[in-house]
């Protein structure tokens, strides 16, 4: 996704509005209408008239509440009513209560959900019926991905989740281990997770 916000950075100094044909000419894709399509779909185009479009300022897309609709899809996770864990990621930034997140901005926000196998066909069905974007956790990617979109990664058994705040997340062990197998990424969030550990221990 970080290649769609450097490519709106190209086009917002290249040309206040610009044609698809134009967009092809310059900036050579296999798919340049998807291109832009997803462009749009990200918020960082809008669509002037038929086949041309407009680079977003950068102060309109500081704009958008993206906060508020990431708060609304964490709420609505509980009204699955099925067993579920936040994980990888999402652990860690409860964990440190928001204080590390990695690989998430406003144009892509996955959140990592730990489900049992047998419930994955009902997690779809409810994505699909609230309107969320979703994948599986190691099954071939079918398309573009940007925005919120929910990450399932189905396990045998969930085992015991935390509840941090009323949300179900992943064992303080487990976080850890994560980070660890990951710390080019999280080598700052281990010594506070490290720190919780003692703490709780105490």
């Amino acid at each position: 996704m970080y290649r769609y916000l450097e490519l709106w950075a190209i086009l917002a100094r290249w040309r206040r509005t610009f044609s698809l044909q134009e967009f092809s000419l310059f900036f050579p894709s296999a798919h340049p209408r998807k291109v832009l399509h997803d462009l749009v779909g990200l918020g960082f185009l809008r669509r002037v008239s038929r086949g041309e479009y407009s680079p977003a300022k950068a102060e309109d897309l500081l704009k958008q509440d993206y906060s508020g609709k990431i708060s609304h899809a964490y709420e609505c996770l509980k009204e699955a009513m099925l067993p579920y864990s936040l994980t990888g990621v999402d652990a860690v930034s409860k964990w440190t209560c928001g204080g590390y997140d990695s690989g998430r901005f406003f144009g892509f926000y996955p959140i990592y959900i730990r489900v049992n196998k047998r419930d994955l066909a009902r997690w779809k069905r409810f994505s699909r019926g609230r309107g969320f974007k979703f994948v599986v956790h190691g099954e071939k990617l079918k398309g573009t991905l940007f925005g919120i979109l929910l990450v399932f990664v189905p396990v045998g058994s969930l085992g015991r989740p935390s509840v941090l705040k009323g949300e179900p997340v992943d064992s303080l062990a487990e976080t850890i281990w994560f980070a660890e197998v990951n710390a080019a990424t999280f080598e700052r969030a281990l010594p506070l997770l490290r720190r919780i550990r003692h703490g709780h221990q105490a």
